[in-house]
C-alpha cells in the first residue's frame, strides 16, 4: 500500500510534509456545511442529497496525474442518523466526486462514538488503487481543521467537527453557527519516501481510522443492505 501524506490548510495531520511535492498523484478533498446544493453542482459525480435543511458536503478532486479507481465513502453513525454515501469508479486528473451527507448531519448526538474516547465524527475514506497499486486512506471530521477558530453556542473553542455541525458532542449549534465555519481542506499526496524507501507503509493512525471505518460498514450493510 503507497504512502501518503495528509495536509491541511494551514494545519498538518498523520505525517511529514512532502518536500519533494507530488509525484504521480494527489487527491484534494474539502469538508463543509451550507444549506443548498452548493458544491455538488459543479462536480464531475455525485452522491447523496442537497443540503435543505443544512448538511455536510465532501468534494474530493483529483489534482495529480494519476487516476484513482475504487470507491470513496461518506460514514457514519450517530443516535439519531446513519449515513452511507458511496461512490465507485474511476476518478481520473481534473474530475471531482461530490458526497453530501443530508438532510441535516447536525444535532443528531455525534457519529462515530467510541466509548471513554472522542468521537470521530463523520468519516471519509477511500479504497482502491492508484498509480497501480493498492491505496487506502481515511480522515474524520475530529481530525480536520479549518485553522478558523470560533467558540460555539455552547462555549467550545473549536475549528473541527465541521461536517456534524461545529460540536463536539453533536448538539445543535444551528445554522446561523454551522453554515458559517471555515471549510476544511486535506490533500493526500505521494511523499519523499515513496521514492528513498525500499517498503512504505501508510501511517498508524490513518491505517486504524480504515480499518474502523470499514467495520463500521461492514456491519451497517449487514443490517440495513444499501
Amino acid at each position: 500500500m503507497k504512502n501518503h501524506v495528509l495536509l491541511a490548510v494551514g494545519m498538518l495531520f498523520f505525517g511529514t510534509l512532502a518536500v519533494a511535492g507530488p509525484l504521480g498523484y494527489s487527491l484534494t478533498g474539502k469538508a463543509s456545511y451550507q444549506t443548498g446544493c452548493g458544491p455538488l453542482a459543479t462536480v464531475n459525480l455525485s452522491e447523496g442529497t442537497c443540503g435543505s435543511p443544512a448538511t455536510a458536503f465532501v468534494v474530493l478532486t483529483n489534482t495529480g496525474t494519476s487516476a484513482f479507481t475504487g470507491s470513496a465513502y461518506l460514514f457514519g453513525i450517530a443516535p439519531a442518523q446513519t449515513i452511507v454515501e458511496e461512490i465507485a469508479g474511476t476518478l481520473a486528473p481534473g474530475q471531482s466526486w461530490g458526497f453530501g451527507a443530508g438532510p441535516r448531519s447536525s444535532a443528531q448526538g455525534g457519529f462515530n462514538k467510541i466509548p471513554g474516547q472522542p468521537d470521530f465524527g463523520l468519516m471519509f475514506f477511500l479504497t482502491g488503487t492508484l498509480d497501480g497499486e493498492s491505496f487506502g486512506a481515511s480522515v474524520s471530521d475530529s481530525g480536520l481543521h479549518s485553522g478558523v477558530f470560533r467558540t460555539n453556542p455552547f462555549g467550545v473553542l473549536l475549528d473541527n467537527y465541521i461536517m456534524q455541525g461545529g460540536d463536539p458532542l453533536g448538539r445543535d449549534t444551528g445554522n446561523a453557527f454551522a453554515t458559517t465555519q471555515a471549510p476544511a481542506t486535506f490533500v493526500w499526496q505521494a511523499s519523499a519516501s515513496d521514492v528513498t524507501l525500499i517498503a512504505s507503509t501508510p501511517e498508524p493512525g490513518t491505517l486504524t481510522l480504515l480499518g474502523l471505518a470499514l467495520a463500521g460498514l461492514a456491519a451497517v450493510r449487514r443490517r440495513f443492505p444499501v
